[in-house]
């Protein structure tokens, strides 16, 4: 732990544990399809021309 503290790397998240990171990756797995299902409706609710000047 002090060797992420002290490396510099600024992240939001520490996984520590190996068991840590398998739940993590399988929570992500369900949140991306899950994501990914709903794709048709989330483009279909766009203001026409609005994608264009999205910020990311």
């Amino acid at each position: 732990m002090y060797d992420e503290v002290v490396s510099g790397r600024s992240r939001h998240w520490v996984v520590l544990g190996s068991d840590a990171y398998r739940r993590i990756g399988v929570k992500l797995d369900l949140l991306r399809t899950e994501f990914d299902a709903g794709r048709d409706v989330a483009f279909s609710t766009d203001f026409p021309g609005s994608a264009d000047k999205a910020v990311l």
